[in-house]
């Protein structure tokens, strides 16, 4: 379990006042609310991209707040699909994936490069450079990118925001998807 204990943040009015936050393995969790009501605040915190915690935070087993591995958690175990998409223009798809896995310290073969294209459903993308996607196709790569690491938690930030319709469908099916294989965390906000 992921578990955030007297989560406080106030900006110019408070946003969480002593929040306890629970996240159960193998559920998909969804963040549905106003705009600026927290949400991607929330994720923020839940994805330790703040300066400094702001509540008791337990990673599974894991006391956040003492570990000395807090960039090894944020590294390894949390795969972060934002909005817009981070992808590397001047690497093709197969090497974004690879590039992923590297920087958590992973080797990826191909094997596992064409799964993780079949899982997010963009395997005819193979060997295509970034520029000659469409949104949605990136958006799937992005994905595909975070998972990539193998993360225990995968958290997305309003990963159909810019997609049509057809899209944003198939998005949310790879998200559902990644979800019932239920090998970790997944927390998505939607607006």
């Amino acid at each position: 379990m992921i578990e955030l204990k007297d989560l406080s943040i106030t900006y110019d009015r408070p946003i969480f006042n002593k929040a306890n936050i629970k996240l159960y393995r193998n559920n998909l969790n969804v963040l549905i609310g106003k705009s600026g009501t927290g949400k991607t605040t929330l994720l923020n915190e839940i994805g330790l991209l703040n300066n400094h915690l702001s509540c008791e935070y337990h990673f599974d087993d894991i006391d956040v707040n003492s570990s000395k591995e807090l960039n090894d958690i944020r590294r390894k175990k949390i795969g972060y699909v934002f909005q817009e998409n981070y992808l590397f223009p001047k690497l093709n798809v197969e090497e974004n994936i690879q590039f992923a896995a590297h920087l958590a310290g992973l080797d990826i073969n191909n094997e596992e490069i064409d799964k993780l294209l079949d899982l997010t459903k963009i395997t005819y993308l193979k060997g295509k450079q970034i520029d000659n996607l469409s949104g949605g196709e990136k958006q799937r790569l992005a994905i595909a990118f975070a998972m990539a690491k193998q993360p225990d938690l995968l958290l997305l930030d309003e990963p159909t925001s810019y997609l049509d319709n057809e899209s944003c469908m198939m998005v949310i099916d790879v998200i559902k998807s990644i979800a019932d294989k239920g090998k970790g965390y997944c927390l998505c906000r939607y607006p």
